[in-house]
């Protein structure tokens, strides 16, 4: 539901009230007296900490088509956003298909990753699954869904390797940026104007951003298991300010919000930490979840089934 039947209000709003009231139990893990803790939110601009990316990280930029594997590979495309900013794409598609709908995989990188996962494989029964030479981390494997009929999209995130600007850790620019990706895949040549996402943790909380700013040519999204409010669920959970999250040093690329500054500088609710939670009710296309009983992620598959 999305609004509370004894007062009225939405679920949005009485979770940033009690995260902001929550948050006073935890200000003094932070060298924050009561007093403090309890004066409402500055109403001035939200002056963001950033983070310098790690230099020299990021493959180099090579621009090109390849068939292989029955796929056409086209990597490093250039999407313009809104702003002018620039980020990167490799697209996997059934070589000489057309009308084919898309599958984008966000998050914050793009290059393959070859590794084992623990799962259903094709008629082999519970086990470890080996994913191709081409998947992404957390995000679906080309070579099986071009076999399927589909094209698979890997995004970088604005700030992420040879991506311009920059990243954030979750919020609207994220989904504004996902938004123009999903609208330029949807209006190739080949592209049935059919687009979902899929994806697994960061890939699944960027499609609650995503699927919140409505593009027309989004037909579904399948957050695999995902957070839908950083700040309640990641850094301020229970109401105690996290301060042992990693963030993302170590980040490649220009630069990102460095969110653990943040928790210092902000530990209770203000528009910085409002921004990063998904607007659930706003988004209007169906939704195929995944969630488990035993880790974060779980909190946000919940939410948003709720």
């Amino acid at each position: 539901m999305n609004e509370s039947r004894s007062t009225g209000i939405t679920r949005r709003q009485l979770l940033k009230t009690v995260a902001g009231a929550a948050a006073v139990a935890g200000a003094a893990g932070l060298g924050i007296s009561p007093a403090q803790s309890q004066q409402p939110a500055a109403k001035e601009p939200v002056e963001v900490a950033t983070l310098k990316g790690k230099p020299g990280c990021a493959p180099a930029l090579a621009p090109g088509v390849a068939v292989e594997d029955g796929m056409r590979i086209e990597r490093d495309l250039a999407v313009k956003m809104r702003d002018g900013v620039t980020i990167y794409i490799d697209i996997y598609r059934p070589e000489g298909g057309n009308n084919i709908p898309a599958i984008i995989s966000p998050g914050a990188g793009k290059e393959p990753r070859v590794m084992e996962r623990r799962g259903v494989g094709q008629g082999t029964g519970w086990g470890m699954v080996t994913t191709s030479k081409y998947a992404k981390m957390e995000g679906p494997d080309p070579v099986w869904w071009s076999k399927q009929g589909y094209a698979v999209v890997n995004t970088e995130a604005r700030g992420a390797n040879n991506s311009d600007g920059i990243g954030q850790l979750y919020g609207t620019q994220g989904g504004r940026d996902l938004h123009d990706i999903i609208e330029n895949v949807a209006t190739r040549d080949w592209s049935s104007g059919k687009v979902t996402m899929s994806g697994n943790s960061q890939a699944a909380t960027w499609q609650w951003m995503a699927a919140a700013e409505q593009p027309p040519h989004l037909a579904a999204i399948a957050p695999w298991e995902g957070w839908s409010d950083f700040y309640r669920e990641i850094m301020c959970a229970g109401g105690i300010p996290e301060v042992g999250v990693r963030g993302s040093r170590g980040w490649c690329g220009n630069g990102v919000e460095d969110v653990v500054a943040m928790i210092h500088k902000y530990p209770l609710m203000n528009e910085y930490w409002e921004d990063k939670i998904a607007r659930m009710e706003k988004i209007n296309i169906p939704v195929s979840i995944t969630s488990n009983f035993k880790h974060w992620h779980s909190l946000g598959s919940f939410a948003g089934f709720r």
